[in-house]
C-alpha cells in the first residue's frame, strides 16, 4: 500500500533528524580524535605520562555522547519503519520515540556493542592506556639510572 502524503512528509521529518543525529556523531568522532591524539602527542613530547591520562576523559565524554546521539539515531529509525509500515502506535507527524526504548537496536547496551562504535573506542582507549603506561615506565626507568660516571648534574 503506498504511503499517503502526510505519511512521506513526516517521514522526511523523522529522516531529517535522523541525518542531524548522525552529523553530530560524526563531528563528535572528529573531536575525540583530535583530543586524544593531541594530548597524547603532547604527553609524548614532554614525557610525561600524567598529562597523557588527561586523555582519558574526554574520550569518555566524548564517548558517552557519541553513544547517546548513535542511540538516538537508532531511536529514530525505529519510529521511520514504524511510520512506513504504518503502525497505529505511533500518531500523525508524532516523533516520540518513547515506545522504541525497549526495541533491541536502540538498548544502551547494544548501541556501545556495535562494531564501529566499539571498534573506535576500544582502540583510542587502549591506546591511550599504553601510552599512559609506556610513559610511566620509561619515566620511572629514566629518573632511576644510577650515575655511573660520577656526573654532576647541571644546575
Amino acid at each position: 500500500m503506498p504511503l499517503t502524503e502526510e505519511q512521506q512528509t513526516h517521514l522526511g521529518f523523522i529522516q531529517g533528524v535522523i541525518s542531524r543525529q548522525a552529523g553530530n556523531s560524526f563531528l563528535i568522532k572528529g573531536w575525540v580524535l583530535t583530543i586524544t591524539v593531541a594530548l597524547a602527542g603532547f604527553a609524548i613530547s614532554q614525557h610525561n605520562w600524567k598529562i597523557a591520562t588527561l586523555g582519558l576523559g574526554p574520550l569518555l565524554i566524548f564517548a558517552w555522547l557519541d553513544a547517546y546521539y548513535f542511540r538516538q539515531e537508532r531511536l529514530f529509525r525505529c519510529l521511520y519503519n514504524a511510520v512506513v509500515q504504518c503502525d497505529n502506535r505511533v500518531g500523525p507527524f508524532s516523533m516520540s520515540t518513547k515506545i522504541f526504548e525497549s526495541d533491541d537496536a536502540a538498548l544502551w547496551r547494544n548501541t556501545v556493542r556495535s562494531v564501529p562504535y566499539a571498534v573506535l573506542y576500544t582502540a583510542l582507549l587502549v591506546s591511550e592506556l599504553l601510552i599512559v603506561a609506556i610513559l610511566a615506565y620509561t619515566e620511572k626507568r629514566v629518573t632511576h639510572v644510577p650515575n655511573v660516571h660520577g656526573l654532576r648534574p647541571h644546575a
